[in-house]
């Protein structure tokens, strides 16, 4: 079970609750616990901690169906790279279309980064769309969606401030407004990626804050259901994941900057982590291989990040695995071959599959 809203949301509606039924605190709080599945507030406050993702893959299933989320990062962190990321998970299910929106400028850029996060995905066209537009605003991106959307449907605004870059577009309040009934009303997950203050780049090392979200124009934040603040110190291989809130909870996830990838991040695997980053720092340029390792143990590092691109559940044809491989090297009848070799893929008439 996941809460509708941060904390500090849910006690605000409980303010409010308050004033307007002339009742205690105790029982406004208690109501509102209700009304999100528990009987009281103090258990549902006993349980929050159990309700939080504690890592990347877990991120979506803390979004709600009607959810606005917010995901901010000060310059250079990765924010836009951050939620292509879970853009890609949410493509991977296959259970919905999923929707990105951005500036035409930006035509391509974000859809290449998608595929060198999993390029299986480009199997799948019907799971997605990418939407590069000048346009941009809140009526744009419900025409584009209105006729493909169903409960969990996730939908990408890279930046939040584009909304209301023009004069001719509503007030970015308003804006927001519409496309939060807009997801009430369809089950959609909405996020937006939004800049933070400049002025951090100049404090590298500084946590952000929900104060430090860069609103040129007037916004009411508590429109958003979760807000999440991405931080990494310059030159760091991990970073923080922030739920923001009255009491924010964070979780870490690592950062390979030649891959250009976020990955789930384990202590206890640190040092594996660490000489695997070295690994890919070393063969990988913008995503594709420079060459295949001659060493065994470096070879088969690079032979499992590849594997991720492919799906454990799924049977691919000798085209299909050539399609995805080519993504990463042009000799990919070698990498075929050694997938095989390595006991990581398996095949049989023409067909290939990941082992488990």
């Amino acid at each position: 079970m996941k809460l509708s809203a941060p904390i500090y949301v849910l006690k605000n509606q409980a303010k409010k609750r308050k004033k307007q039924n002339d009742l205690t605190l105790n029982q406004a709080l208690n109501q509102i616990a209700q009304k999100e599945g528990f009987n009281t507030w103090s258990l549902l406050m006993s349980k929050q901690e159990e309700l939080l993702p504690k890592r990347y893959d877990e991120l979506l299933y803390y979004f709600n169906p009607g959810d606005l989320v917010l995901i901010g990062a000060r310059p250079s962190v990765g924010k836009t790279i951050f939620t292509t990321g879970l853009f890609v998970q949410s493509v991977q299910k296959k259970d919905f279309k999923s929707f990105s929106f951005s500036l035409s400028e930006a035509s391509g850029d974000i859809e290449n980064r998608a595929k060198k996060i999993a390029p299986a995905i480009m199997l799948c066209p019907e799971y997605f769309e990418f939407n590069y537009s000048d346009k941009i605003s809140a009526d744009f991106i419900i025409e584009k969606t209105q006729n493909s959307l169903v409960d969990r449907s996730l939908i990408v605004i890279d930046y939040l401030q584009l909304l209301d870059q023009k004069r001719t577009n509503l007030d970015l309040q308003t804006q927001v407004k519409k496309l939060k009934s807009y997801a009430k009303e369809t089950g959609a997950i909405v996020v937006f990626i939004s800049q933070l203050d400049r002025e951090l780049r100049k404090s590298p090392n500084q946590v952000p804050v929900i104060a430090d979200i860069n609103l040129p124009n007037p916004l009411d934040l508590s429109l958003m259901n979760k807000i999440i603040l991405l931080h990494r110190p310059d030159n760091s291989s991990v970073a923080t994941v922030i739920l923001a809130g009255d009491k924010s909870h964070s979780f870490k996830i690592g950062w390979n900057r030649k891959s250009l990838q976020f990955f789930d991040y384990n202590e206890d695997s640190r040092e594996k982590n660490f000489y695997g980053n070295k690994i890919l720092d070393s063969f990988l340029i913008d995503g594709r291989l420079s060459s295949i390792p001659v060493k065994r143990s470096k070879r088969r590092v690079i032979l499992e990040h590849i594997l991720k691109s492919f799906e454990r559940d799924r049977k691919y044809t000798e085209k299909e695995v050539n399609k995805i491989l080519l993504n990463f090297f042009n000799d990919f009848c070698t990498l075929r071959r050694e997938m095989v070799c390595e006991k990581l893929m398996d095949r049989a008439n023409g067909i290939y599959w990941v082992i488990k």
